[in-house]
């Protein structure tokens, strides 16, 4: 026993152990909400041979990865729709050529002797009204807002996470905000009563 307890000493002092993050990071967990600051655990870590080099603070943000999901589900329903959307737009502008070169074939056919020339279908700007055009907007992709999807009201899915996803991210950064101002406040409230 001996003999691994000196060869494992040997081992956390040699150079090539010494130089790695894991031989010089410790875990501090249950810090109480006075040294919730890094200047306060640097004060407090002043003990330490070599000093400190870095102070990183986790803090709980349960609450927030909560809010990053439901942002992450409406980029993703997002995405989707798009994708629906595109794809009913496509096939659209496909029956709308298709269209137009039979309705070409008749006229030739129709003016067989005359000399007219015939106007190809061009691509006009992509636009949201040109969009609209394609495809209507009781033809856009939907989904319902309530009870897994089933119940509740009918809404336009683009529209939707366009709101939702933005209204995800205002929620989030307000909710991260108020939990560290919030956090610095009890921590400045609790060394002004014990000075």
């Amino acid at each position: 026993m001996n003999a691994f307890v000196r060869l494992r000493q040997q081992f956390l002092l040699s150079r090539s152990h010494s130089r790695l993050a894991q031989a010089r990071t410790v875990l501090i967990t249950s810090v109480p909400d006075a040294l919730a600051r890094e200047r306060a655990l640097r004060t407090f870590a002043s003990f330490v041979p070599g000093g400190v080099d870095r102070v990183w603070l986790f803090r709980d943000t349960k609450s927030l990865n909560e809010l990053f999901e439901r942002r992450q589900e409406a980029c993703a329903k997002l995405e989707k729709g798009i994708m629906v959307l595109l794809r009913d737009a496509i096939s659209a502008w496909k029956k709308n050529v298709k269209l137009h070169k039979k309705e070409i074939q008749r006229r030739k056919e129709d003016e067989e002797g005359s000399n007219h020339v015939l106007i190809e279908l061009e691509v006009p700007p992509i636009t949201k009204e040109f969009l609209d055009e394609l495809v209507p907007p009781a033809n856009r992709p939907h989904h319902r807002i309530g009870f897994l999807g089933m119940v509740g009201q009918k809404v336009d899915t683009i529209e939707w996470c366009k709101v939702g996803a933005s209204e995800a991210l205002i929620i989030f950064t307000a909710q991260w905000l108020m939990d560290l101002t919030a956090r610095d406040c009890r921590t400045q409230c609790q060394a002004q009563t014990r000075s």
